[in-house]
């Protein structure tokens, strides 16, 4: 009998150093791994948030469908009026898996402020999704790794960056942590909530204490999903055990407002705009066949547009509502397939994030065409219209897709 104990007690420990090595040996990174020393050691502490005041003079009330946002406040990633103050809040910018295997549990989309999206290899997208508070964020499934592009799309607010790592290979064309560095100063790689090395999110027992480990086995691609909770976010960024706060990482920072809304009282003119009930986009890059089919139609009752995948409704798999924007921005740019330096998925994307080029504003059932510009990777994004008016969003969520300037001209990709 006393055998039989130790036998048993000697495989548990063996299955439970192998579950720890499952899954460090998923994030790719085992060396800078936050530590459960470390996470124990020390307690949680909120930030301190000198805020500036961006309160009005009455309480502002918007709609959309039945929501009635009510507040001092505006929200300005969405232009609705809130309850807080959040002006000098980062948003928080979650790279999110769009491959055909992520489908099955994708999650999160619907509850983001702004969604960006772009190729990262041929057939493949991947979203940003930008949320404007951490303290309210939703489950998120599933985290992903960055691209230089999508590093320039959360500057483009001054975000926090949430990913899975980046391209860091030795004959890779960039490195995304040096890339971090030279934007950021010398800790600059840990400057973002890193997935692979948070012990929130890259160990066995964060990710079964917090939720952040899913669907083990589930997928051929990857051993398991790696997810975001509010609980684990809220860690990542206020915990000085986070490998984010040691190296001065902050959510308090002024938001980049790279896309302007309508003030309470001011009305868009849609006289004269062509109609834009119907948008299909063809993500390619140059010199490549292969594309990932998407397309919005306006919805009358609800003023959105719903958003199908490869020819079906695109849902949303823990709230199982179809995705749907308010506003629907095209920006048409350089995309070009590089070398990754990985034999084993041997092809990457670029997209030109900087510079200028034509913009499509989709809101209402209206088209209204323009042209985009931005100076620098950490400026503000300027939208305006075909006579350089400024271009003005309606208070809602936001899709902006990244399409190549072989789109350009293209006629019926609209109705």
């Amino acid at each position: 009998m006393k055998t039989k104990k130790i036998l048993t007690a000697i495989i548990a420990i063996a299955l439970a150093v192998f579950h720890c090595f499952l899954v460090v040996s998923c994030t790719g990174n085992t060396d800078n791994v936050t530590t459960e020393s470390d996470f124990i050691a020390t307690t949680s502490s909120k930030q301190d948030e000198t805020t500036t005041s961006s309160k009005s003079t009455e309480e502002v009330t918007t709609k959309n469908d039945d929501v009635i946002h009510t507040g001092d406040y505006i929200d300005p990633l969405t232009g609705y009026a809130c309850e807080k103050d959040l002006s000098n809040r980062k948003p928080i910018a979650v790279v999110v898996d769009n491959s055909n295997l992520a489908w099955k549990n994708q999650a999160g989309i619907n509850e983001a402020s702004i969604v960006y999206e772009g190729l990262v290899a041929p057939g493949i997208t991947r979203f940003l999704a930008l949320y404007s508070d951490y303290e309210t964020i939703p489950y998120v499934c599933n985290v992903r790794s960055t691209r230089k592009f999508m590093v320039d799309w959360a500057q483009s607010h001054n975000s926090v960056l949430v990913c899975h790592g980046g391209p860091s290979a030795e004959n890779a064309p960039y490195n995304i942590y040096n890339l971090l560095r030279e934007r950021y100063g010398s800790n600059g790689a840990d400057l973002i909530i890193n997935t692979q090395t948070e012990y929130w999110f890259a160990t066995a027992e964060g990710g079964d204490l917090f939720n952040t480990i899913r669907h083990r086995g589930e997928r051929k691609d990857l051993q398991y999903d790696t997810c975001i909770t509010k609980e684990a976010l809220i860690k990542a960024v206020t915990s000085a055990s986070s490998k984010f706060v040691k190296a001065g990482g902050t959510v308090n920072g002024k938001v980049l407002e790279s896309i302007k809304h309508l003030a309470k009282d001011e009305i868009r003119n849609t006289e004269g705009l062509d109609n834009g009930t119907y948008v299909s986009l063809k993500f390619t890059a140059q010199g490549t066949q292969t594309s990932t089919l998407v397309e919005y139609r306006y919805d009358e009752n609800s003023k959105t547009y719903l958003r199908f995948q490869e020819g079906n409704e695109h849902i949303d798999s823990e709230t199982k509502k179809q995705l749907s924007f308010k506003n629907l921005i095209v920006i048409v740019t350089d995309v070009k397939i590089i070398d990754s330096g990985v034999s084993s998925d041997p092809y990457m994307t670029d997209i030109k994030t900087t510079g200028q080029g034509t913009v499509y504003y989709f809101c209402d059932g209206k088209v209204q065409k323009g042209y985009w510009s931005k100076s620098s990777v950490s400026s503000e994004m300027s939208l305006v219209d075909l006579k350089g008016n400024e271009i003005k969003l309606e208070a809602g969520n936001t899709y902006i897709g990244y399409v190549d300037t072989s789109f350009e001209g293209k006629t019926g990709f609209y109705d």
